[in-house]
This record gives C-alpha cells, structure tokens and sequence, in this order.
C-alpha cells in the first residue's frame, strides 16, 4: 500500500515480539524482568487485539480506495485459503515434529515455573484424519484442544471478524449513510459480548480515517506518534474478558 503505511510493519513487529516474550513468560518467568515498562513490551494480550486491529483497517482500507472493483463474496472465499496456508504449514511442522519423536514441551516445562500449558502441550497421539480436521476446520471455526498450535486460538476469531466485515461492507455499499454509524455501533456492541470483534470494526473506522485524511496525515512529520497510540486503542477491550 506503499510507503504511507510502512508504520503497519514496525507495529506488527512489535507485537509479534510481544506474543512470543508473554508465551516466555508463563514458563520461565524469573526470566523477564517485570517492572511496567517491560510489561508492556510482554503484553500479549494487548498485542493479539493489536493483530485484529490492524486486520480490520487492511481489509477495509482496500474497499474503500476501489469501491466496487473487488467482490467481496470472492474476498471471504479467498480469506479462508488465505488463513489455511500458515495454518497448515505450522500445523505440518508439528505433526513432523511429533512423528520423529522431537517434541520436547514436558522436558522444557520442568526447567522454569510449573505451567500446563507447555508441560501438556502435544500430550497426544496425532493421526492424519486429527490432522486434516482440525487444519480445514476447526483452527478456523472452533478451536479445540488438543491442537497442532495452541496460538491458533486466534483464527476463529479472526476469521470470523473478516467474515463478519466483509458482511458490513456489503450492507454499507447499499446504505452509504450509515457507513460511520453502523461500524461505530457495531463496535460498542461486540465491546460487551466479542470484544476480539469489536477491534475489526475498530480497525475499519480507523480506516475510514486514514482513507479520509491519510494524505494530511502522513505528511505530517510525527504522524506515527498519532497512528501508535490509534491503533494501541484496543488496549480497553482487554477488560472484557480476554482469553
């Protein structure tokens, strides 16, 4: 989308940094340091919000520079395929990793602070039909354990939003008048029942914004230090109930 939107990928980056130092963390905690300072860079639950975000304004903002020119029956279609592929990969390296006897996950347990999470991850016996059912469907629509890859426990989710934004889209493009009330109530009524929702209709009205102003803003010498904070807004929907 070019150099205006290069800031997506220092956040991204930040936040991918963050999931990996809070999974650190619940394991080998005497590790990590944790003063606030360091905490903010280990807050994964903020960061996982950050990534539904930042899918929201993506998805949206390629809709609202060429509204019209895509189909959005042929955008949830491919969002699926598009989900698949990390999925399956991830899931293949694991199911690898079992097959040779590779997985370590009890062993590295018993070397920091007792958790099960790690100590009970990959305590199964896969098979190709386990394999194939939870890679095609149920790490994208009802994640379950035991799984492959615990962190995707965020895909339903995140298909879900997508679907779910697509779905807006198309209700908009017939109403353009609500274009900013529905996402808007959208998002203060997902806040109290999904709040992992309510972040893609976040996402969406922050790329409004961007597709409004953008040009303004990012000829502004510290645009970044408005769009951090922006999209760092997620950070209130961690009162409701975060996984």
């Amino acid at each position: 989308m070019g150099k205006q939107l290069e800031f997506l990928n220092g956040l991204r980056g930040w936040a991918a940094l963050a999931v990996v130092l809070a999974h650190v963390r619940l394991v080998f905690s005497h590790l990590l340091p944790g003063h606030p300072p360091a905490n903010l860079l280990q807050y994964g639950s903020l960061a996982v919000y950050i990534f539904f975000t930042l899918s929201g304004f993506v998805l949206s903002l390629k809709f609202l520079r060429e509204p019209g020119a895509h189909s959005l029956t042929g955008a949830s279609i491919g969002r699926y395929f598009r989900l698949l592929i990390p999925i399956l990969a991830t899931n293949l390296i694991a199911l690898a990793l079992m097959q040779g006897g590779l997985i370590y996950a009890p062993e590295a347990a018993a070397l920091g602070t007792p958790d099960p999470w790690l100590a009970n991850m990959y305590a199964f016996t896969p098979s190709l039909p386990h394999f194939l059912w939870f890679s095609f469907y149920s790490d994208l629509f009802h994640y379950a354990e035991p799984s492959y890859n615990s962190s995707l426990w965020t895909m339903p989710p995140e298909m879900c939003g997508s679907l779910l934004l697509f779905a807006m889209l198309a209700i908009l493009a017939r109403f353009p008048a609500a274009r900013l009330r529905l996402p808007a109530l959208l998002a203060v009524a997902l806040l109290m029942l999904r709040p992992q929702l309510a972040s893609f209709m976040l996402g969406h009205l922050l790329a409004v914004l961007h597709h409004r102003r953008g040009e303004k803003l990012v000829s502004w010498k510290y645009a970044e230090l408005l769009w951090l904070p922006l999209f760092a807004l997620p950070l209130a929907t961690t009162s409701f109930g975060l996984p």
